[in-house]
């Protein structure tokens, strides 16, 4: 693609990645190679042969910070302008992303917004979570199904035929640990999407800035907007998580992005009934992800108990329903089961049923660490 010559001040350095984004655990340290600061020539070969040579500038910002070492940014220049050269930068640029997004398979990148800077940053690499991996009601694959359709070549092309803002816009809604985070992170790992979370409740995010964080959310990304009930009631009141974003503020943000990209658009809420009607007006899917079904629950057992027969799997079930509470069972509580009986033997699985409080504070940390 690109050949680099006179790498001035590259450096050897360690990094050590923790057990959240990590491969080899907390302890693990790897040697990387990293482009220094200062400017260095990039030769990029585009179409028909010819070449252009660009000038790579690496720079910091500011001091380094906790969890967000130094901000840097990477500029590139030509000496000349014109047409032909900015389409020869924006390929090489396509291509480096590209190639950046796929440098570490099985993984995808978790970003957030910093309302100080106006920026995105990438938090850690989540491992990728596979569709089967996510037990959800039958009616939640229409969701795979019509971002498979919208990411399409085709679908792009009629969208900007029409003049039609290309996106898509999904709310998801239902009980704690139901699955709406878990169901986020498997649409993002089957399409090779990052994750950008959108924190409504940052003191510091005012509409401008939440204008600048869908303006600038980058390419073939799932945008995340979790809990908007604790923000907005139903008369768009502010709620007690509201700060300095308004709705309208809200609503131009989601209606007003145009990404010739594609922009795909998750909303999250607890309690659908409190939310504003411009929140769920036509246009956005709705997808309910409600207490588990008999049908989860078949599917969750014989996924961690692969020698288990029909038997033992209507034995679980009706035991997980005699249990009390177990008519409004979620798949984090359910989960936590599996994970206390990690060690046991089907028998004792299937007898020994562990629900956990539904709404206690294990089966909210298994909710919303989903993207730890």
């Amino acid at each position: 693609m690109a050949m680099m010559k006179g790498l001035a001040g590259a450096v050897v350095a360690n990094e050590v990645e923790d057990a959240r984004g990590g491969s080899g655990g907390r302890n693990s340290m790897t040697t990387s190679l990293s482009l220094g600061y200062g400017s260095t020539e990039i030769t990029y070969v585009a179409e028909r042969e010819i070449t252009y040579t660009f000038l790579l500038t690496k720079q910091g910002l500011g001091p380094p910070r906790p969890r967000e070492g130094i901000y840097t940014t990477l500029v590139l220049s030509h000496p000349e302008s014109g047409a032909a050269v900015v389409a020869a930068m924006q390929k090489l640029c396509d291509a480096a992303l590209a190639e950046y997004n796929t440098a570490r398979p099985g993984k995808i990148a978790l970003l957030s917004f910093n309302a100080k800077v106006n920026s995105w940053h990438r938090d850690r690499m989540l491992i990728k979570r596979p569709l089967e991996s996510v037990i959800l009601p039958a009616s939640c694959d229409k969701v795979v199904e019509e971002v498979r359709e919208f990411l399409d070549a085709e679908t792009r092309r009629w969208y900007l035929e029409h003049g039609i803002p290309y996106k898509r816009t999904f709310l998801l809604y239902g009980p704690p640990g139901c699955g709406k985070s878990s169901l986020i992170r498997a649409v993002a790992s089957e399409f090779d999407c990052s994750v950008c979370m959108v924190s409504l409740a940052d003191r510091g995010l005012q509409d401008t800035g939440l204008r600048t964080a869908m303006a600038t959310a980058p390419a073939k990304a799932l945008i995340a907007f979790e809990d908007v009930d604790a923000l907005f009631g139903h008369h768009r009141e502010r709620g007690e998580a509201a700060n300095n974003v308004t709705f309208s503020g809200l609503l131009n943000a989601l209606d007003g992005v145009s990404d010739p990209s594609g922009t795909i658009i998750f909303l999250t809420t607890n309690h659908k009934d409190r939310l504003d009607p411009a929140l769920i007006r036509q246009g956005r899917c709705d997808v309910e992800l409600t207490f588990a079904v008999d049908e989860q629950l078949a599917k969750c057992f014989s996924r961690f108990y692969h020698s288990a027969t029909a038997a033992d799997t209507d034995r679980f079930v009706a035991n997980v329903r005699a249990k009390a509470g177990g008519s409004r069972v979620t798949m984090a509580q359910l989960q936590e089961h599996f994970v206390q009986h990690r060690k046991s033997t089907l028998a004792e699985a299937v007898k020994d049923i562990r629900l956990g409080g539904q709404g206690s504070d294990s089966a909210m940390q298994s909710s919303a660490s989903i993207y730890s």
